[in-house]
């Protein structure tokens, strides 16, 4: 009975060295594995934050001024140039100035948020939102 006893705890206590082994290992797998998420994060998050300094639109006021300049100002019903946004109300423009207003508009880095073109007989009139 003596015996018994001994090896009982003895049992006893390999099986709670075995399961803290087990906890260990999980543990330390856990951990690294942890760690190697947030060492692919930090390294995404500074991929990202260097492409937006790379494609932000720097000067994109001016560009857009200079895409209005080639437009007559007789054309131009309404004309908001902000920070980061642009209103623009064109009327009486021909296919052809219309086309090439939105091509060199297409060509900047800009979102059109919205986009109405009407068309009235030959003439064109035009409302857009971009940003930046």
């Amino acid at each position: 009975m003596n015996v018994s006893k001994n090896i009982i705890a003895l049992a006893i206590g390999l099986l709670l060295l075995i399961g803290s082994i087990f906890y260990s290992v999980t543990m330390k797998r856990s951990y690294e594995k942890s760690l190697q998420e947030a060492k692919t994060e930090v390294k995404e998050i500074t991929t990202v934050a260097s492409l937006q300094r790379l494609w932000k639109a720097k000067g994109e006021i001016k560009k857009i001024n200079t895409i209005l300049q080639t437009v007559p100002s007789s054309k131009k019903a309404g004309i908001s140039v902000k920070r980061s946004k642009a209103t623009l109300s064109f009327k009486n423009l021909t296919d052809k100035e219309l086309n090439k207003i939105l091509t060199k508009l297409a060509m900047q880095p800009i979102q059109f948020k919205s986009l109405k073109i009407l068309r009235s007989g030959e003439n064109y009139s035009m409302e857009c939102l971009c940003v930046w």
